[in-house]
């Protein structure tokens, strides 16, 4: 199935792939990580979204969430292609999301839901996410 932008899927730690929910907006659910494409984000260059938002989480990891259990939403972003070097972290929600930028973000109770292990959790929500973005683009 073919998406169009802007496209965000969701999914809260425990559930699984098959439970993501996709919808136009930055913003994730109570509980729940996401990853958004913004409106100019061409969803047929695959290869080049999941490359940024692996940057993205990358960086959301080693800059925000290493020893984090705060309560707002965190977004970290980048333009399509973006390198580590260009990604962006906001801790307290997700104002400078531009249109043309791919994004992580995470309501800030996802890790207070953990009791050890966090980033273990924000990992394997993140791969499943992956997951159901590759299928859902096949006919991008």
């Amino acid at each position: 199935m073919a998406i169009t932008t802007p496209y965000g899927l969701e999914l809260a730690r425990d559930d699984d792939a098959k439970d993501a929910v996709a919808d136009a907006i930055p913003n994730p659910s109570v509980g729940k990580l996401k990853i958004f494409l913004g409106d100019d984000v061409d969803p047929g260059k695959v290869q080049s979204i999941v490359g940024t938002l692996t940057c993205c989480f990358n960086v959301l990891l080693e800059e925000h969430y290493r020893n984090f259990f705060g309560a707002a939403t965190c977004a970290a972003y980048a333009p399509l292609g973006g390198t580590a070097m260009d990604v962006t972290v906001n801790k307290s929600g997700i104002t400078g999301i531009g249109t043309g930028d791919v994004a992580i973000t995470v309501a800030g109770n996802f890790l207070a839901q953990q009791h050890q292990g966090g980033t273990h959790f924000l990992e394997e929500t993140f791969e499943q996410l992956l997951e159901v973005l590759l299928e859902n683009t096949k006919d991008n």
